[in-house]
């Protein structure tokens, strides 16, 4: 998988393992995926230590993430500079239980 990761060059609409690699047919793609779609929650929840990316375009320029969102929900995914520049915000995931 690490040899994988290093080496592997994903392009829209084509195969991410080729047919020669050992794991070809165990990882895959979602067949509904464009480079137009938002960056899937599974590839943050991922347990490979991928970089962290801007849920919207993919961008590695992520903003800081602020302190109340990360107390606040349980999954805050990121957003670039520009996103937010452009009124996108992070996407978040599981708002927390306040306790009594």
């Amino acid at each position: 998988m690490i040899r994988l990761k290093e080496f592997a060059m994903y392009t829209c609409g084509g195969v991410f393992v080729p047919s020669d690699n050992i794991l070809h047919g165990t990882i895959g793609v979602q067949p509904n995926v464009t480079c137009l779609a938002p960056v899937s929650a599974h590839y943050y929840s991922s347990r490979m230590s991928f970089p962290l990316l801007c849920f919207n375009c993919g961008s590695t320029d992520v903003a800081e993430i602020a302190a109340e969102l990360k107390a606040r929900f349980q999954t805050v995914h990121p957003v670039c500079h520009d996103c937010r520049e452009n009124s996108f915000k992070e996407r978040t995931r599981g708002e927390k239980k306040l306790k009594k």
